[in-house]
């Protein structure tokens, strides 16, 4: 018998599938190409070769496989999908969505190939495109397991979260829960904040699937996100149980910054995240919860509070109705968190040897770019006086455009401008002390990218924090605060700050007044805003709003009926969250506009579209604040009790528009803003002052507030020299002095 005979086409593709099934893709590819040796090619047989190809990584010889394939009539609709399955994997998704396409203008009633497409389009971004992908399948067979999964991910993903919830429910009544669709249905609740639910999916899935670490993973967060912090842990050591890396694997980014440290999964600091992130959205259901937390935890002295979870703490706490000797304490509790990293890596103590004339100024910032330290210091450093003073800039990030003109104004301007971004703490550090810095000036405190480890190895001499962070640092290794007298009055000092208080005459922020703030032409309804209606506005940033501030304002909106409220709402879930707590007070939706993100220098030209502007409580507008008095709108603030929230009456202080435009009291800052808005002649003659006052007053004066600046430098560098301890030194009003 010769081996034509032995052969048979049916022998042939049970050998060869049986071997695609067993993963021996090279024993599969065999049995073809012997097949087609002895004349047996059918598309069958083309297919199954492309498929053995693709299993041993050959993906251009797979896809020409499937091509000859696709030549015959009786191609079937499995090897369209099999091809389109290689295009992907090559990167090749458009040729892959015409393969789609193509499939099925021959097979229109296949579910798999509608699907197929739906998950080429999910994988390219284009998800409205894979939605209606998704639901063709489903039209077909409403029952089809992969288009019931997948369209509850893609409305996950387009943040339709009640409708990805409802789509879940359908998909569980109609087949067998799968893994994946008990994630997405999880996901879906957690996105809605609505965790008990989230956490009876999760529940649910563990009974059928107990081994599985990412659902046993997520259960732990939903027992943080409710503060079920023992319950929490227990989830966490079974998930890692089961798989050790599934911390890493589901935080990546933070996995990343870690490098080979080790990272766990806290409970707390995981409640703190998310309700910070509510706070963002303002969704305030959790708020009073989470600023008790920030009490009883932060003030412990647990082991797991690390630097990289707790760095953002401080910042978050400005804007929460915390009392400035709490703030103190928890400041103190993180700054202890730094100084520790420093005791622990036993690094050595500088020596500040000094062979210079000048005193050098060295500031230290990841914000010398487009962000609001830079645009407010952007003028700074030009204006400092040469004959005394050498300055040097640290930057300590990358700005987000590799052309920002914020950060080539700033560097043009120092006398040494040093990208460190890349370098460790220590690194910047010997870099400071080599370059003899006698002052080391923190622009940051606990804000993003910022490094205070820098500080807590003690590079300079002297150490002080300005302008950047409104709070206290609570360190030990930051002598001086420099602000002013609104900011920090005399009963401040001893119970709110750790470091030794400067105070300016003036408002200690500076301005860039190269910023136009000439009349526009603008129209409001180019905004969505009523030409004729009362425009009170906030382009203060979400998180700064609070439910009190928001309550005021809507009791505002319900006694004057031609106003309307414009903010920023930069979410969809931001929006609907004000929306919602809108309607909550009886406000109709259309009261509300949102601005939007624009261009910095358009922007801004927004501010002479609205009549008053409203500030938020415990953190007051600062940047926002001064863009809007430089474009002549007045704004209405409430000077409260602690630093964050005097910030805008510094600047109106600053301005000579205290009598006007400061308040003390929610009810006086209601009736204030009721006064102005029934009474408009009143509000233009504070229009008017305040446009004069622009020019005349020192808020905007910025080469006034640097030459302040200078004076606080030489009275701390006098101390220094003759060896006295930082104290606290109220700076003279140069103008009155020369008079």
């Amino acid at each position: 018998m010769t081996l034509q005979e032995n052969i048979t086409l049916d022998s042939m593709l049970r050998h060869a599938i049986e071997a695609l099934q067993a993963g021996q893709f090279l024993h599969a590819e065999k049995s073809c190409r012997l097949a087609m040796a002895n004349g047996l090619a059918s598309s069958h047989v083309q297919f199954l070769l492309g498929a053995a190809l693709e299993g041993q990584g050959r993906l251009n010889p797979a896809l020409e496989a499937f091509d000859l394939a696709l030549l015959e009539p009786d191609a079937s609709p499995q090897c369209w999908s099999a091809k389109t399955s290689v295009l992907v994997k090559l990167g090749r998704h458009q040729d892959a969505i015409a393969s789609m396409q193509q499939a099925l203008s021959r097979h229109p009633k296949t579910p798999d190939l509608h699907s197929n497409l739906g998950a080429v389009y999910e994988q390219s971004g284009k998800l409205p495109h894979a939605l209606a992908a998704y639901r063709d399948a489903l039209l077909i067979d409403p029952r089809h397991m992969p288009a019931l999964v997948s369209m509850t991910a893609v409305l996950v993903k387009l943040g339709q979260h009640a409708l990805a919830v409802e789509q879940g429910k359908v998909a569980m009544s109609l087949v067998p829960p799968s893994i994946d669709l008990y994630n997405n249905l999880a996901e879906a609740y957690i996105q809605l904040q609505r965790f008990p639910e989230a956490l009876d999916i999760c529940d649910q899935a563990l009974v059928s699937f107990p081994w599985h670490a990412v659902m046993k993973f997520k259960q732990g967060l939903l027992l943080s996100y409710l503060q079920r912090y023992d319950d929490a842990r227990k989830a966490f050591s079974e998930a890692q149980i089961i798989d050790p890396g599934v911390v890493r694997d589901y935080y990546p980014q933070l996995a990343a910054m870690a490098g080979n440290q080790e990272i766990r999964a806290v409970p707390e600091l995981i409640f703190f995240d998310v309700a910070y992130h509510q706070q963002m959205r303002c969704d305030w259901r959790y708020r009073d919860a989470y600023i008790e937390a920030l009490h009883t935890i932060m003030l412990s002295n647990s082991s797991e509070m690390k630097p990289t979870t707790v760095v953002n703490f401080g910042f978050q706490m400005l804007s929460l109705p915390i009392a400035a000797a709490d703030r103190l304490q928890l400041h103190r509790r993180i700054a202890d968190i730094y100084r520790e990293i420093v005791w622990l890596a036993e690094d050595p103590v500088y020596e500040h040897n000094r062979d210079h004339q000048k005193i050098r100024i060295g500031y230290v910032s990841p914000d010398f770019r487009q962000h609001p330290v830079g645009l407010l210091s952007r003028q700074i450093y030009g204006l400092h006086d040469r004959t005394r003073f050498e300055i040097y800039a640290y930057s300590l990030h990358k700005p987000d455009k590799p052309d920002d003109e914020v950060t080539s104004s700033i560097a043009a301007t120092c006398d040494h401008f040093k990208e460190v971004h890349t370098l460790g703490y220590r690194a910047i550090g010997d870099m400071i002390a080599a370059d003899e810095i006698d002052i080391l000036v923190d622009l940051a405190g606990y804000t993003t990218h910022a490094r205070p480890e820098v500080f807590a190895v003690r590079a300079a001499p002297v150490q002080v924090a300005y302008l950047g962070y409104p709070s206290t640092t609570g360190a030990d290794f930051i002598d001086y605060a420099i602000v002013d007298n609104v900011v920090v009055r005399p009963a401040d000092m001893q119970n709110a700050w750790s470091e030794a208080i400067v105070r300016l005459p003036n408002a200690y922020c500076p301005y860039d007044r190269e910023l136009d703030n000439a009349a526009a032409d603008l129209r409001r309804s180019d905004f969505g805003l009523p030409e004729q209606s009362f425009v009170l506005c906030c382009f203060n940033n979400n998180y700064k709003i609070d439910p009190a501030i928001f309550a005021v304002w809507m009791r505002m909106l319900s006694k004057i009926p031609d106003a309307v409220l414009w903010v920023l709402g930069l979410k969809a879930d931001t929006q609907q969250n004000l929306l919602a707590s809108a309607e909550k007070a009886g406000i109709s939706r259309e009261r509300l506009v949102f601005a939007g993100v624009m261009p910095l220098k358009e922007h801004i030209k927004r501010y002479q579209l609205a009549d008053l502007f409203l500030d938020t409580c415990w953190h007051n507008a600062h940047t926002t604040a001064a863009d809007a008095l430089w474009q002549g709108l007045p704004v209405l603030t409430c000077e409260g009790p602690v630093a964050s929230s005097r910030l805008a009456s510094s600047l109106l202080h600053a301005l000579d528009m205290q009598d006007e435009l400061v308040t003390h009291s929610l009810e006086t800052y209601e009736e204030k803003a009721m006064y102005y808005a029934e009474h408009r002649d009143a509000l233009k003659a504070v229009r008017d002052k305040l446009a004069a006052n622009r020019d005349t007053q020192p808020l905007f004066d910025t080469a006034l507030t640097v030459k302040h600046l200078e004076q606080a430098y030489l009275a701390i560098w006098a101390r220094h020299q003759a060896g006295l301890a930082p104290v606290a030194i109220d700076i003279a009003d140069i103008r009155e002095m020369t008079v």
